[in-house]
């Protein structure tokens, strides 16, 4: 394993339409209450305020794993962080 994780989600500063092109990419569906579903797992991806000062924004958001099961949620973490390396994800 690559990364280890405390809590099953991750900060990016990847812009929204890339995380949703990618999630796209990868076979994730968004249901109608705004969770995303991917190999038995459900996905939140919430947008954080930026902690920089108001004239420079870089876009945040958090991945959250709210359910399934644990190796599949960090095999797709990690994954997410591998496509978005050089992009500061």
């Amino acid at each position: 394993m690559l990364f280890t994780y405390n809590k099953l989600s991750i900060d990016s500063a990847i812009p929204l339409q890339e995380i949703l092109d990618y999630f796209d990419s990868i076979g994730v569906v968004l249901s109608s209450e705004g969770i995303f579903s991917y190999c038995g797992l459900e996905i939140k991806l919430i947008p954080k305020e930026s902690q920089f000062s108001s004239s420079f924004n870089i876009p945040r958001h958090e991945i959250v794993i709210l359910s399934g099961e644990r190796q599949i949620a960090e095999n797709f973490l990690t994954n997410f962080r591998l496509r978005f390396l050089s992009a500061g994800g």
